[in-house]
Protein backbone atom coordinates (compact mmCIF):
# COMPACT_ATOMS: atom_id res chain seq x y z
CA UNK A 1 0.00 0.00 0.00
CA UNK A 2 1.81 3.26 -1.01
CA UNK A 3 0.55 6.41 0.06
CA UNK A 4 1.58 10.23 -0.93
CA UNK A 5 0.81 13.24 0.39
CA UNK A 6 -2.72 12.01 1.91
CA UNK A 7 -4.29 10.79 5.43
CA UNK A 8 -6.03 7.28 4.90
CA UNK A 9 -7.51 5.45 7.71
CA UNK A 10 -6.43 1.58 7.15
CA UNK A 11 -8.71 -0.48 9.92
CA UNK A 12 -9.03 -4.21 10.50
CA UNK A 13 -6.47 -5.55 8.11
CA UNK A 14 -4.20 -8.01 7.82
CA UNK A 15 -0.57 -7.71 5.61
CA UNK A 16 1.06 -10.95 5.20
CA UNK A 17 3.59 -12.13 3.43
CA UNK A 18 4.36 -8.90 1.14
CA UNK A 19 7.36 -8.58 -1.05
CA UNK A 20 8.55 -4.96 -2.09
CA UNK A 21 11.11 -5.38 -4.76
CA UNK A 22 12.32 -2.99 -6.97
CA UNK A 23 14.49 -4.26 -9.97
CA UNK A 24 18.27 -3.23 -9.82
CA UNK A 25 17.44 -1.67 -6.33
CA UNK A 26 18.05 -2.98 -2.85
CA UNK A 27 16.35 0.04 -1.05
CA UNK A 28 12.75 -1.35 -0.89
CA UNK A 29 10.50 0.54 1.32
CA UNK A 30 7.81 -0.78 3.38
CA UNK A 31 6.19 -4.07 1.99
CA UNK A 32 2.65 -3.74 3.64
CA UNK A 33 2.38 -0.44 3.78
CA UNK A 34 4.82 2.87 2.80
CA UNK A 35 4.38 6.15 3.79
CA UNK A 36 5.49 9.45 2.12
CA UNK A 37 4.46 12.67 3.66
CA UNK A 38 1.28 11.00 5.06
CA UNK A 39 -0.50 10.90 7.83
CA UNK A 40 -1.73 7.62 7.70
CA UNK A 41 -4.25 5.85 11.00
CA UNK A 42 -4.13 2.51 10.63
CA UNK A 43 -5.60 0.80 13.88
CA UNK A 44 -6.31 -3.00 14.46
CA UNK A 45 -3.99 -4.52 12.17
CA UNK A 46 -1.87 -7.33 12.12
CA UNK A 47 1.91 -7.51 10.30
CA UNK A 48 3.54 -10.66 9.58
CA UNK A 49 5.73 -12.27 6.99
CA UNK A 50 6.21 -9.31 5.09
CA UNK A 51 9.57 -7.66 3.54
CA UNK A 52 11.54 -5.03 2.47
CA UNK A 53 15.01 -3.70 2.98
CA UNK A 54 13.68 -0.15 4.91
CA UNK A 55 10.81 -1.31 7.02
CA UNK A 56 9.47 -4.77 6.33
CA UNK A 57 6.00 -4.00 7.34
CA UNK A 58 5.77 0.03 7.12
CA UNK A 59 8.10 2.48 6.41
CA UNK A 60 7.13 6.29 7.68
CA UNK A 61 9.10 8.78 5.01
CA UNK A 62 9.30 12.77 4.53
CA UNK A 63 7.38 13.62 7.40
CA UNK A 64 4.67 11.01 7.56
CA UNK A 65 3.58 11.92 11.13
CA UNK A 66 0.54 9.45 11.35
CA UNK A 67 -0.80 7.54 13.99
CA UNK A 68 -0.37 3.12 14.74
CA UNK A 69 -2.92 1.98 17.47
CA UNK A 70 -3.62 -1.76 18.44
CA UNK A 71 -1.49 -3.04 15.72
CA UNK A 72 0.45 -6.51 15.42
CA UNK A 73 3.87 -6.69 14.23
CA UNK A 74 5.79 -10.45 14.25
CA UNK A 75 8.01 -11.71 12.01
CA UNK A 76 8.31 -9.46 9.31
CA UNK A 77 12.05 -8.83 8.09
CA UNK A 78 13.93 -5.99 6.63
CA UNK A 79 15.63 -7.72 3.87
CA UNK A 80 16.98 -6.80 0.30
CA UNK A 81 16.23 -8.75 -2.56
CA UNK A 82 19.53 -10.39 -2.70
CA UNK A 83 19.30 -11.26 1.40
CA UNK A 84 21.35 -8.59 2.66
CA UNK A 85 19.52 -7.73 6.17
CA UNK A 86 18.92 -3.96 6.62
CA UNK A 87 16.80 -1.73 9.17
CA UNK A 88 13.91 -1.59 10.56
CA UNK A 89 12.27 -5.50 10.69
CA UNK A 90 8.68 -4.44 11.62
CA UNK A 91 8.90 -0.20 11.10
CA UNK A 92 11.23 2.35 9.74
CA UNK A 93 10.57 5.96 10.07
CA UNK A 94 12.79 8.43 8.10
CA UNK A 95 13.26 12.42 7.60
CA UNK A 96 11.01 14.24 10.47
CA UNK A 97 8.37 10.95 10.47
CA UNK A 98 7.10 11.24 13.77
CA UNK A 99 4.70 8.92 14.27
CA UNK A 100 2.52 8.06 17.26
CA UNK A 101 2.64 4.29 18.66
CA UNK A 102 0.36 3.37 20.88
CA UNK A 103 -0.90 -0.52 22.26
CA UNK A 104 1.34 -2.14 19.51
CA UNK A 105 3.65 -5.40 19.88
CA UNK A 106 6.98 -5.88 18.04
CA UNK A 107 8.03 -8.98 18.75
CA UNK A 108 10.46 -11.14 16.22
CA UNK A 109 11.14 -9.03 13.57
CA UNK A 110 14.37 -9.45 12.25
CA UNK A 111 16.93 -7.45 12.63
CA UNK A 112 15.47 -5.49 14.78
CA UNK A 113 12.13 -4.29 15.91
CA UNK A 114 12.03 -0.36 15.18
CA UNK A 115 14.39 1.91 13.56
CA UNK A 116 14.83 5.60 13.34
CA UNK A 117 16.70 7.74 10.98
CA UNK A 118 16.70 11.61 11.34
CA UNK A 119 13.00 10.94 13.20
CA UNK A 120 11.42 11.43 16.98
CA UNK A 121 7.84 8.68 17.27
CA UNK A 122 6.60 8.09 20.46
CA UNK A 123 5.90 4.92 21.30
CA UNK A 124 3.94 3.85 24.56
CA UNK A 125 2.23 0.85 26.40
CA UNK A 126 4.24 -1.10 23.73
CA UNK A 127 4.94 -4.96 23.98
CA UNK A 128 8.72 -4.63 22.20
CA UNK A 129 11.49 -7.55 22.25
CA UNK A 130 14.38 -6.55 24.28
CA UNK A 131 12.81 -3.02 24.28
CA UNK A 132 13.69 -2.40 20.48
CA UNK A 133 11.62 0.95 19.99
CA UNK A 134 14.58 2.41 17.82
CA UNK A 135 17.10 5.32 18.72
CA UNK A 136 16.11 8.48 19.06
CA UNK A 137 12.21 7.32 20.35
CA UNK A 138 10.62 8.91 23.13
CA UNK A 139 9.02 5.71 25.33
CA UNK A 140 6.82 4.94 28.32
CA UNK A 141 5.36 2.38 29.29
CA UNK A 142 7.18 -0.55 27.23
CA UNK A 143 6.77 -4.43 27.99
CA UNK A 144 9.56 -6.63 27.21
CA UNK A 145 8.13 -9.63 28.53
CA UNK A 146 7.06 -12.60 25.98
CA UNK A 147 3.28 -11.61 24.22
CA UNK A 148 2.87 -14.78 23.77
CA UNK A 149 1.69 -14.69 20.28
CA UNK A 150 -0.09 -17.32 18.50
CA UNK A 151 0.65 -18.18 14.48
CA UNK A 152 -1.32 -16.33 12.49
CA UNK A 153 -4.62 -18.28 11.73
CA UNK A 154 -8.24 -18.29 10.94
CA UNK A 155 -9.20 -16.91 14.39
CA UNK A 156 -12.85 -15.83 13.60
CA UNK A 157 -14.04 -12.59 11.67
CA UNK A 158 -12.86 -11.27 8.22
CA UNK A 159 -9.01 -11.21 8.73
CA UNK A 160 -6.18 -13.87 10.09
CA UNK A 161 -4.94 -12.62 13.55
CA UNK A 162 -2.42 -13.53 15.91
CA UNK A 163 -4.46 -14.66 19.17
CA UNK A 164 -2.87 -14.14 22.58
CA UNK A 165 -1.63 -17.48 24.55
CA UNK A 166 -2.09 -18.00 28.41
CA UNK A 167 -0.08 -15.82 30.62
CA UNK A 168 0.73 -13.28 27.59
CA UNK A 169 2.30 -10.18 28.96
CA UNK A 170 0.13 -7.97 26.61
CA UNK A 171 -3.16 -9.05 28.37
CA UNK A 172 -4.97 -6.02 30.22
CA UNK A 173 -1.79 -3.99 29.70
CA UNK A 174 -2.97 -1.11 27.39
CA UNK A 175 -4.59 1.99 27.86
CA UNK A 176 -7.47 2.97 27.07
CA UNK A 177 -8.59 4.83 23.37
CA UNK A 178 -11.68 5.87 23.30
CA UNK A 179 -11.66 5.96 19.66
CA UNK A 180 -10.37 2.17 19.56
CA UNK A 181 -13.95 0.57 20.78
CA UNK A 182 -13.53 -2.67 18.82
CA UNK A 183 -10.61 -5.38 18.33
CA UNK A 184 -9.67 -6.74 14.91
CA UNK A 185 -12.25 -9.32 14.60
CA UNK A 186 -15.36 -6.77 15.52
CA UNK A 187 -15.68 -7.30 18.81
CA UNK A 188 -16.24 -4.93 21.38
CA UNK A 189 -12.89 -3.43 23.52
CA UNK A 190 -12.19 -4.12 26.36
CA UNK A 191 -13.05 -7.79 27.04
CA UNK A 192 -11.48 -7.72 30.81
CA UNK A 193 -10.90 -4.92 32.69
CA UNK A 194 -8.15 -2.92 30.58
CA UNK A 195 -7.53 -3.04 26.98
CA UNK A 196 -4.92 -5.57 25.45
CA UNK A 197 -2.28 -4.40 23.51
CA UNK A 198 -2.61 -5.77 20.44
CA UNK A 199 -4.64 -5.96 17.17
CA UNK A 200 -6.97 -8.92 18.57
CA UNK A 201 -8.28 -8.83 22.13
CA UNK A 202 -8.78 -12.03 24.27
CA UNK A 203 -12.09 -12.83 25.43
CA UNK A 204 -12.37 -12.29 29.17
CA UNK A 205 -14.92 -13.02 32.08
CA UNK A 206 -15.34 -11.26 35.01
CA UNK A 207 -15.71 -13.24 38.30
CA UNK A 208 -16.29 -11.34 41.09
CA UNK A 209 -16.80 -12.16 44.93
CA UNK A 210 -18.91 -10.27 47.59
CA UNK A 211 -19.12 -11.16 51.67
CA UNK A 212 -20.17 -10.80 54.73
CA UNK A 213 -19.07 -9.46 57.55
CA UNK A 214 -16.40 -11.93 59.51
CA UNK A 215 -14.18 -12.92 56.51
CA UNK A 216 -13.04 -12.01 53.14
CA UNK A 217 -12.81 -13.76 49.76
CA UNK A 218 -9.47 -13.91 47.66
CA UNK A 219 -8.85 -12.30 44.99
CA UNK A 220 -10.42 -9.91 47.14
CA UNK A 221 -11.48 -7.84 43.65
CA UNK A 222 -13.06 -8.50 40.71
CA UNK A 223 -10.57 -11.02 38.14
CA UNK A 224 -11.02 -11.73 34.72
CA UNK A 225 -9.84 -14.59 32.91
CA UNK A 226 -9.59 -15.35 29.28
CA UNK A 227 -12.28 -17.34 27.17
CA UNK A 228 -10.35 -20.24 27.03
CA UNK A 229 -12.49 -22.42 28.94
CA UNK A 230 -9.76 -22.26 32.17
CA UNK A 231 -10.84 -22.90 35.99
CA UNK A 232 -10.50 -20.04 38.78
CA UNK A 233 -10.18 -21.16 42.36
CA UNK A 234 -11.46 -18.50 44.94
CA UNK A 235 -9.95 -18.97 48.43
CA UNK A 236 -12.50 -18.04 51.86
CA UNK A 237 -10.73 -16.62 54.90
CA UNK A 238 -12.59 -16.64 58.00
CA UNK A 239 -11.69 -14.24 60.92
CA UNK A 240 -10.77 -15.18 64.46
CA UNK A 241 -13.82 -16.76 65.63
CA UNK A 242 -16.08 -17.24 62.63
CA UNK A 243 -16.61 -20.02 60.03
CA UNK A 244 -18.60 -20.38 56.49
CA UNK A 245 -22.02 -20.45 56.62
CA UNK A 246 -23.05 -20.65 53.17
CA UNK A 247 -21.61 -20.11 49.79
CA UNK A 248 -23.67 -18.70 46.72
CA UNK A 249 -22.29 -19.28 43.17
CA UNK A 250 -24.66 -16.98 40.71
CA UNK A 251 -27.13 -17.23 43.08
CA UNK A 252 -27.17 -20.52 44.01
CA UNK A 253 -26.37 -22.72 46.87
CA UNK A 254 -23.08 -24.65 46.46
CA UNK A 255 -20.79 -27.42 47.55
CA UNK A 256 -16.78 -26.34 48.44
CA UNK A 257 -13.82 -27.65 49.46
CA UNK A 258 -14.17 -27.27 52.63
CA UNK A 259 -10.78 -28.84 53.45
CA UNK A 260 -9.48 -26.29 51.89
CA UNK A 261 -11.94 -23.31 52.09
CA UNK A 262 -12.08 -22.98 48.32
CA UNK A 263 -14.74 -22.90 45.86
CA UNK A 264 -13.57 -23.52 41.79
CA UNK A 265 -15.20 -22.23 38.73
CA UNK A 266 -14.86 -24.46 36.23
CA UNK A 267 -14.60 -24.43 32.32
CA UNK A 268 -15.30 -20.69 32.44
CA UNK A 269 -17.31 -19.29 29.39
CA UNK A 270 -19.24 -16.67 31.41
CA UNK A 271 -19.47 -14.16 34.13
CA UNK A 272 -20.14 -15.75 37.30
CA UNK A 273 -20.56 -14.24 41.12
CA UNK A 274 -19.95 -15.61 44.43
CA UNK A 275 -20.79 -14.64 48.26
CA UNK A 276 -19.88 -16.18 50.88
CA UNK A 277 -21.47 -15.84 54.40
CA UNK A 278 -20.10 -16.41 57.55
CA UNK A 279 -21.16 -16.28 60.99
CA UNK A 280 -19.58 -15.79 64.88
CA UNK A 281 -18.45 -19.56 66.38
CA UNK A 282 -16.29 -17.78 69.23
CA UNK A 283 -17.43 -17.44 72.33
CA UNK A 284 -19.87 -20.09 72.74
CA UNK A 285 -18.28 -22.73 74.55
CA UNK A 286 -15.80 -21.09 75.81
CA UNK A 287 -18.17 -18.53 77.27
CA UNK A 288 -19.36 -21.12 79.20
CA UNK A 289 -16.91 -22.62 80.23
CA UNK A 290 -16.10 -19.27 81.87
CA UNK A 291 -19.03 -19.06 83.35
CA UNK A 292 -19.23 -22.62 84.52
CA UNK A 293 -15.99 -22.21 86.35
CA UNK A 294 -17.65 -18.32 87.38
CA UNK A 295 -20.73 -20.30 89.06
CA UNK A 296 -18.60 -22.74 91.01
CA UNK A 297 -16.02 -20.25 91.92
CA UNK A 298 -19.23 -18.00 93.43
CA UNK A 299 -20.91 -21.32 94.97
CA UNK A 300 -17.55 -22.40 96.07
CA UNK A 301 -17.49 -18.74 97.85
CA UNK A 302 -20.90 -18.97 99.15
CA UNK A 303 -20.62 -22.19 100.95
CA UNK A 304 -17.27 -20.70 102.36
CA UNK A 305 -18.98 -17.59 103.63
CA UNK A 306 -22.14 -19.13 104.85
CA UNK A 307 -23.65 -16.75 102.26
CA UNK A 308 -26.96 -18.10 99.92
CA UNK A 309 -25.89 -17.53 96.08
CA UNK A 310 -28.58 -16.93 95.19
CA UNK A 311 -29.31 -14.15 97.44
CA UNK A 312 -29.33 -10.16 97.04
CA UNK A 313 -25.73 -10.55 97.96
CA UNK A 314 -24.62 -12.17 94.39
CA UNK A 315 -25.58 -9.99 91.05
CA UNK A 316 -24.64 -11.95 88.46
CA UNK A 317 -25.20 -10.19 84.90
CA UNK A 318 -23.86 -11.35 81.11
CA UNK A 319 -22.70 -9.64 78.25
CA UNK A 320 -21.60 -11.01 74.95
CA UNK A 321 -23.48 -14.30 74.59
CA UNK A 322 -24.44 -15.40 71.50
CA UNK A 323 -27.47 -17.73 71.93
Amino acid sequence: MYCEDTSPMVIGCTFKDNLAVRPSCYETFGSGIYNYNSHTTVINCTFSGNRGAWGGAITNDSGSCGEILNCTFTDNIAQSPNSYDYIGGAMCNMYSSDVIVSNCIFWENTPDEVFNSGSTPFLGYCVAQNGNVGDGSVSSNIITTDPVLETLADDGGPTWTCTLGSGSSAINSGKTIESVTTYQRGVPRPQGYGYDIDANEVEQYVISADWSEGGIVSPDIACAVSGDLEDKVLEFLPDSGYDIREVLADGVPASYDIADNTYTFVDISRDHTLYVSFFMTSGDDDDKDKDKDKDDKLGSSAEDTGEDSSGDGCDISFFGLQC
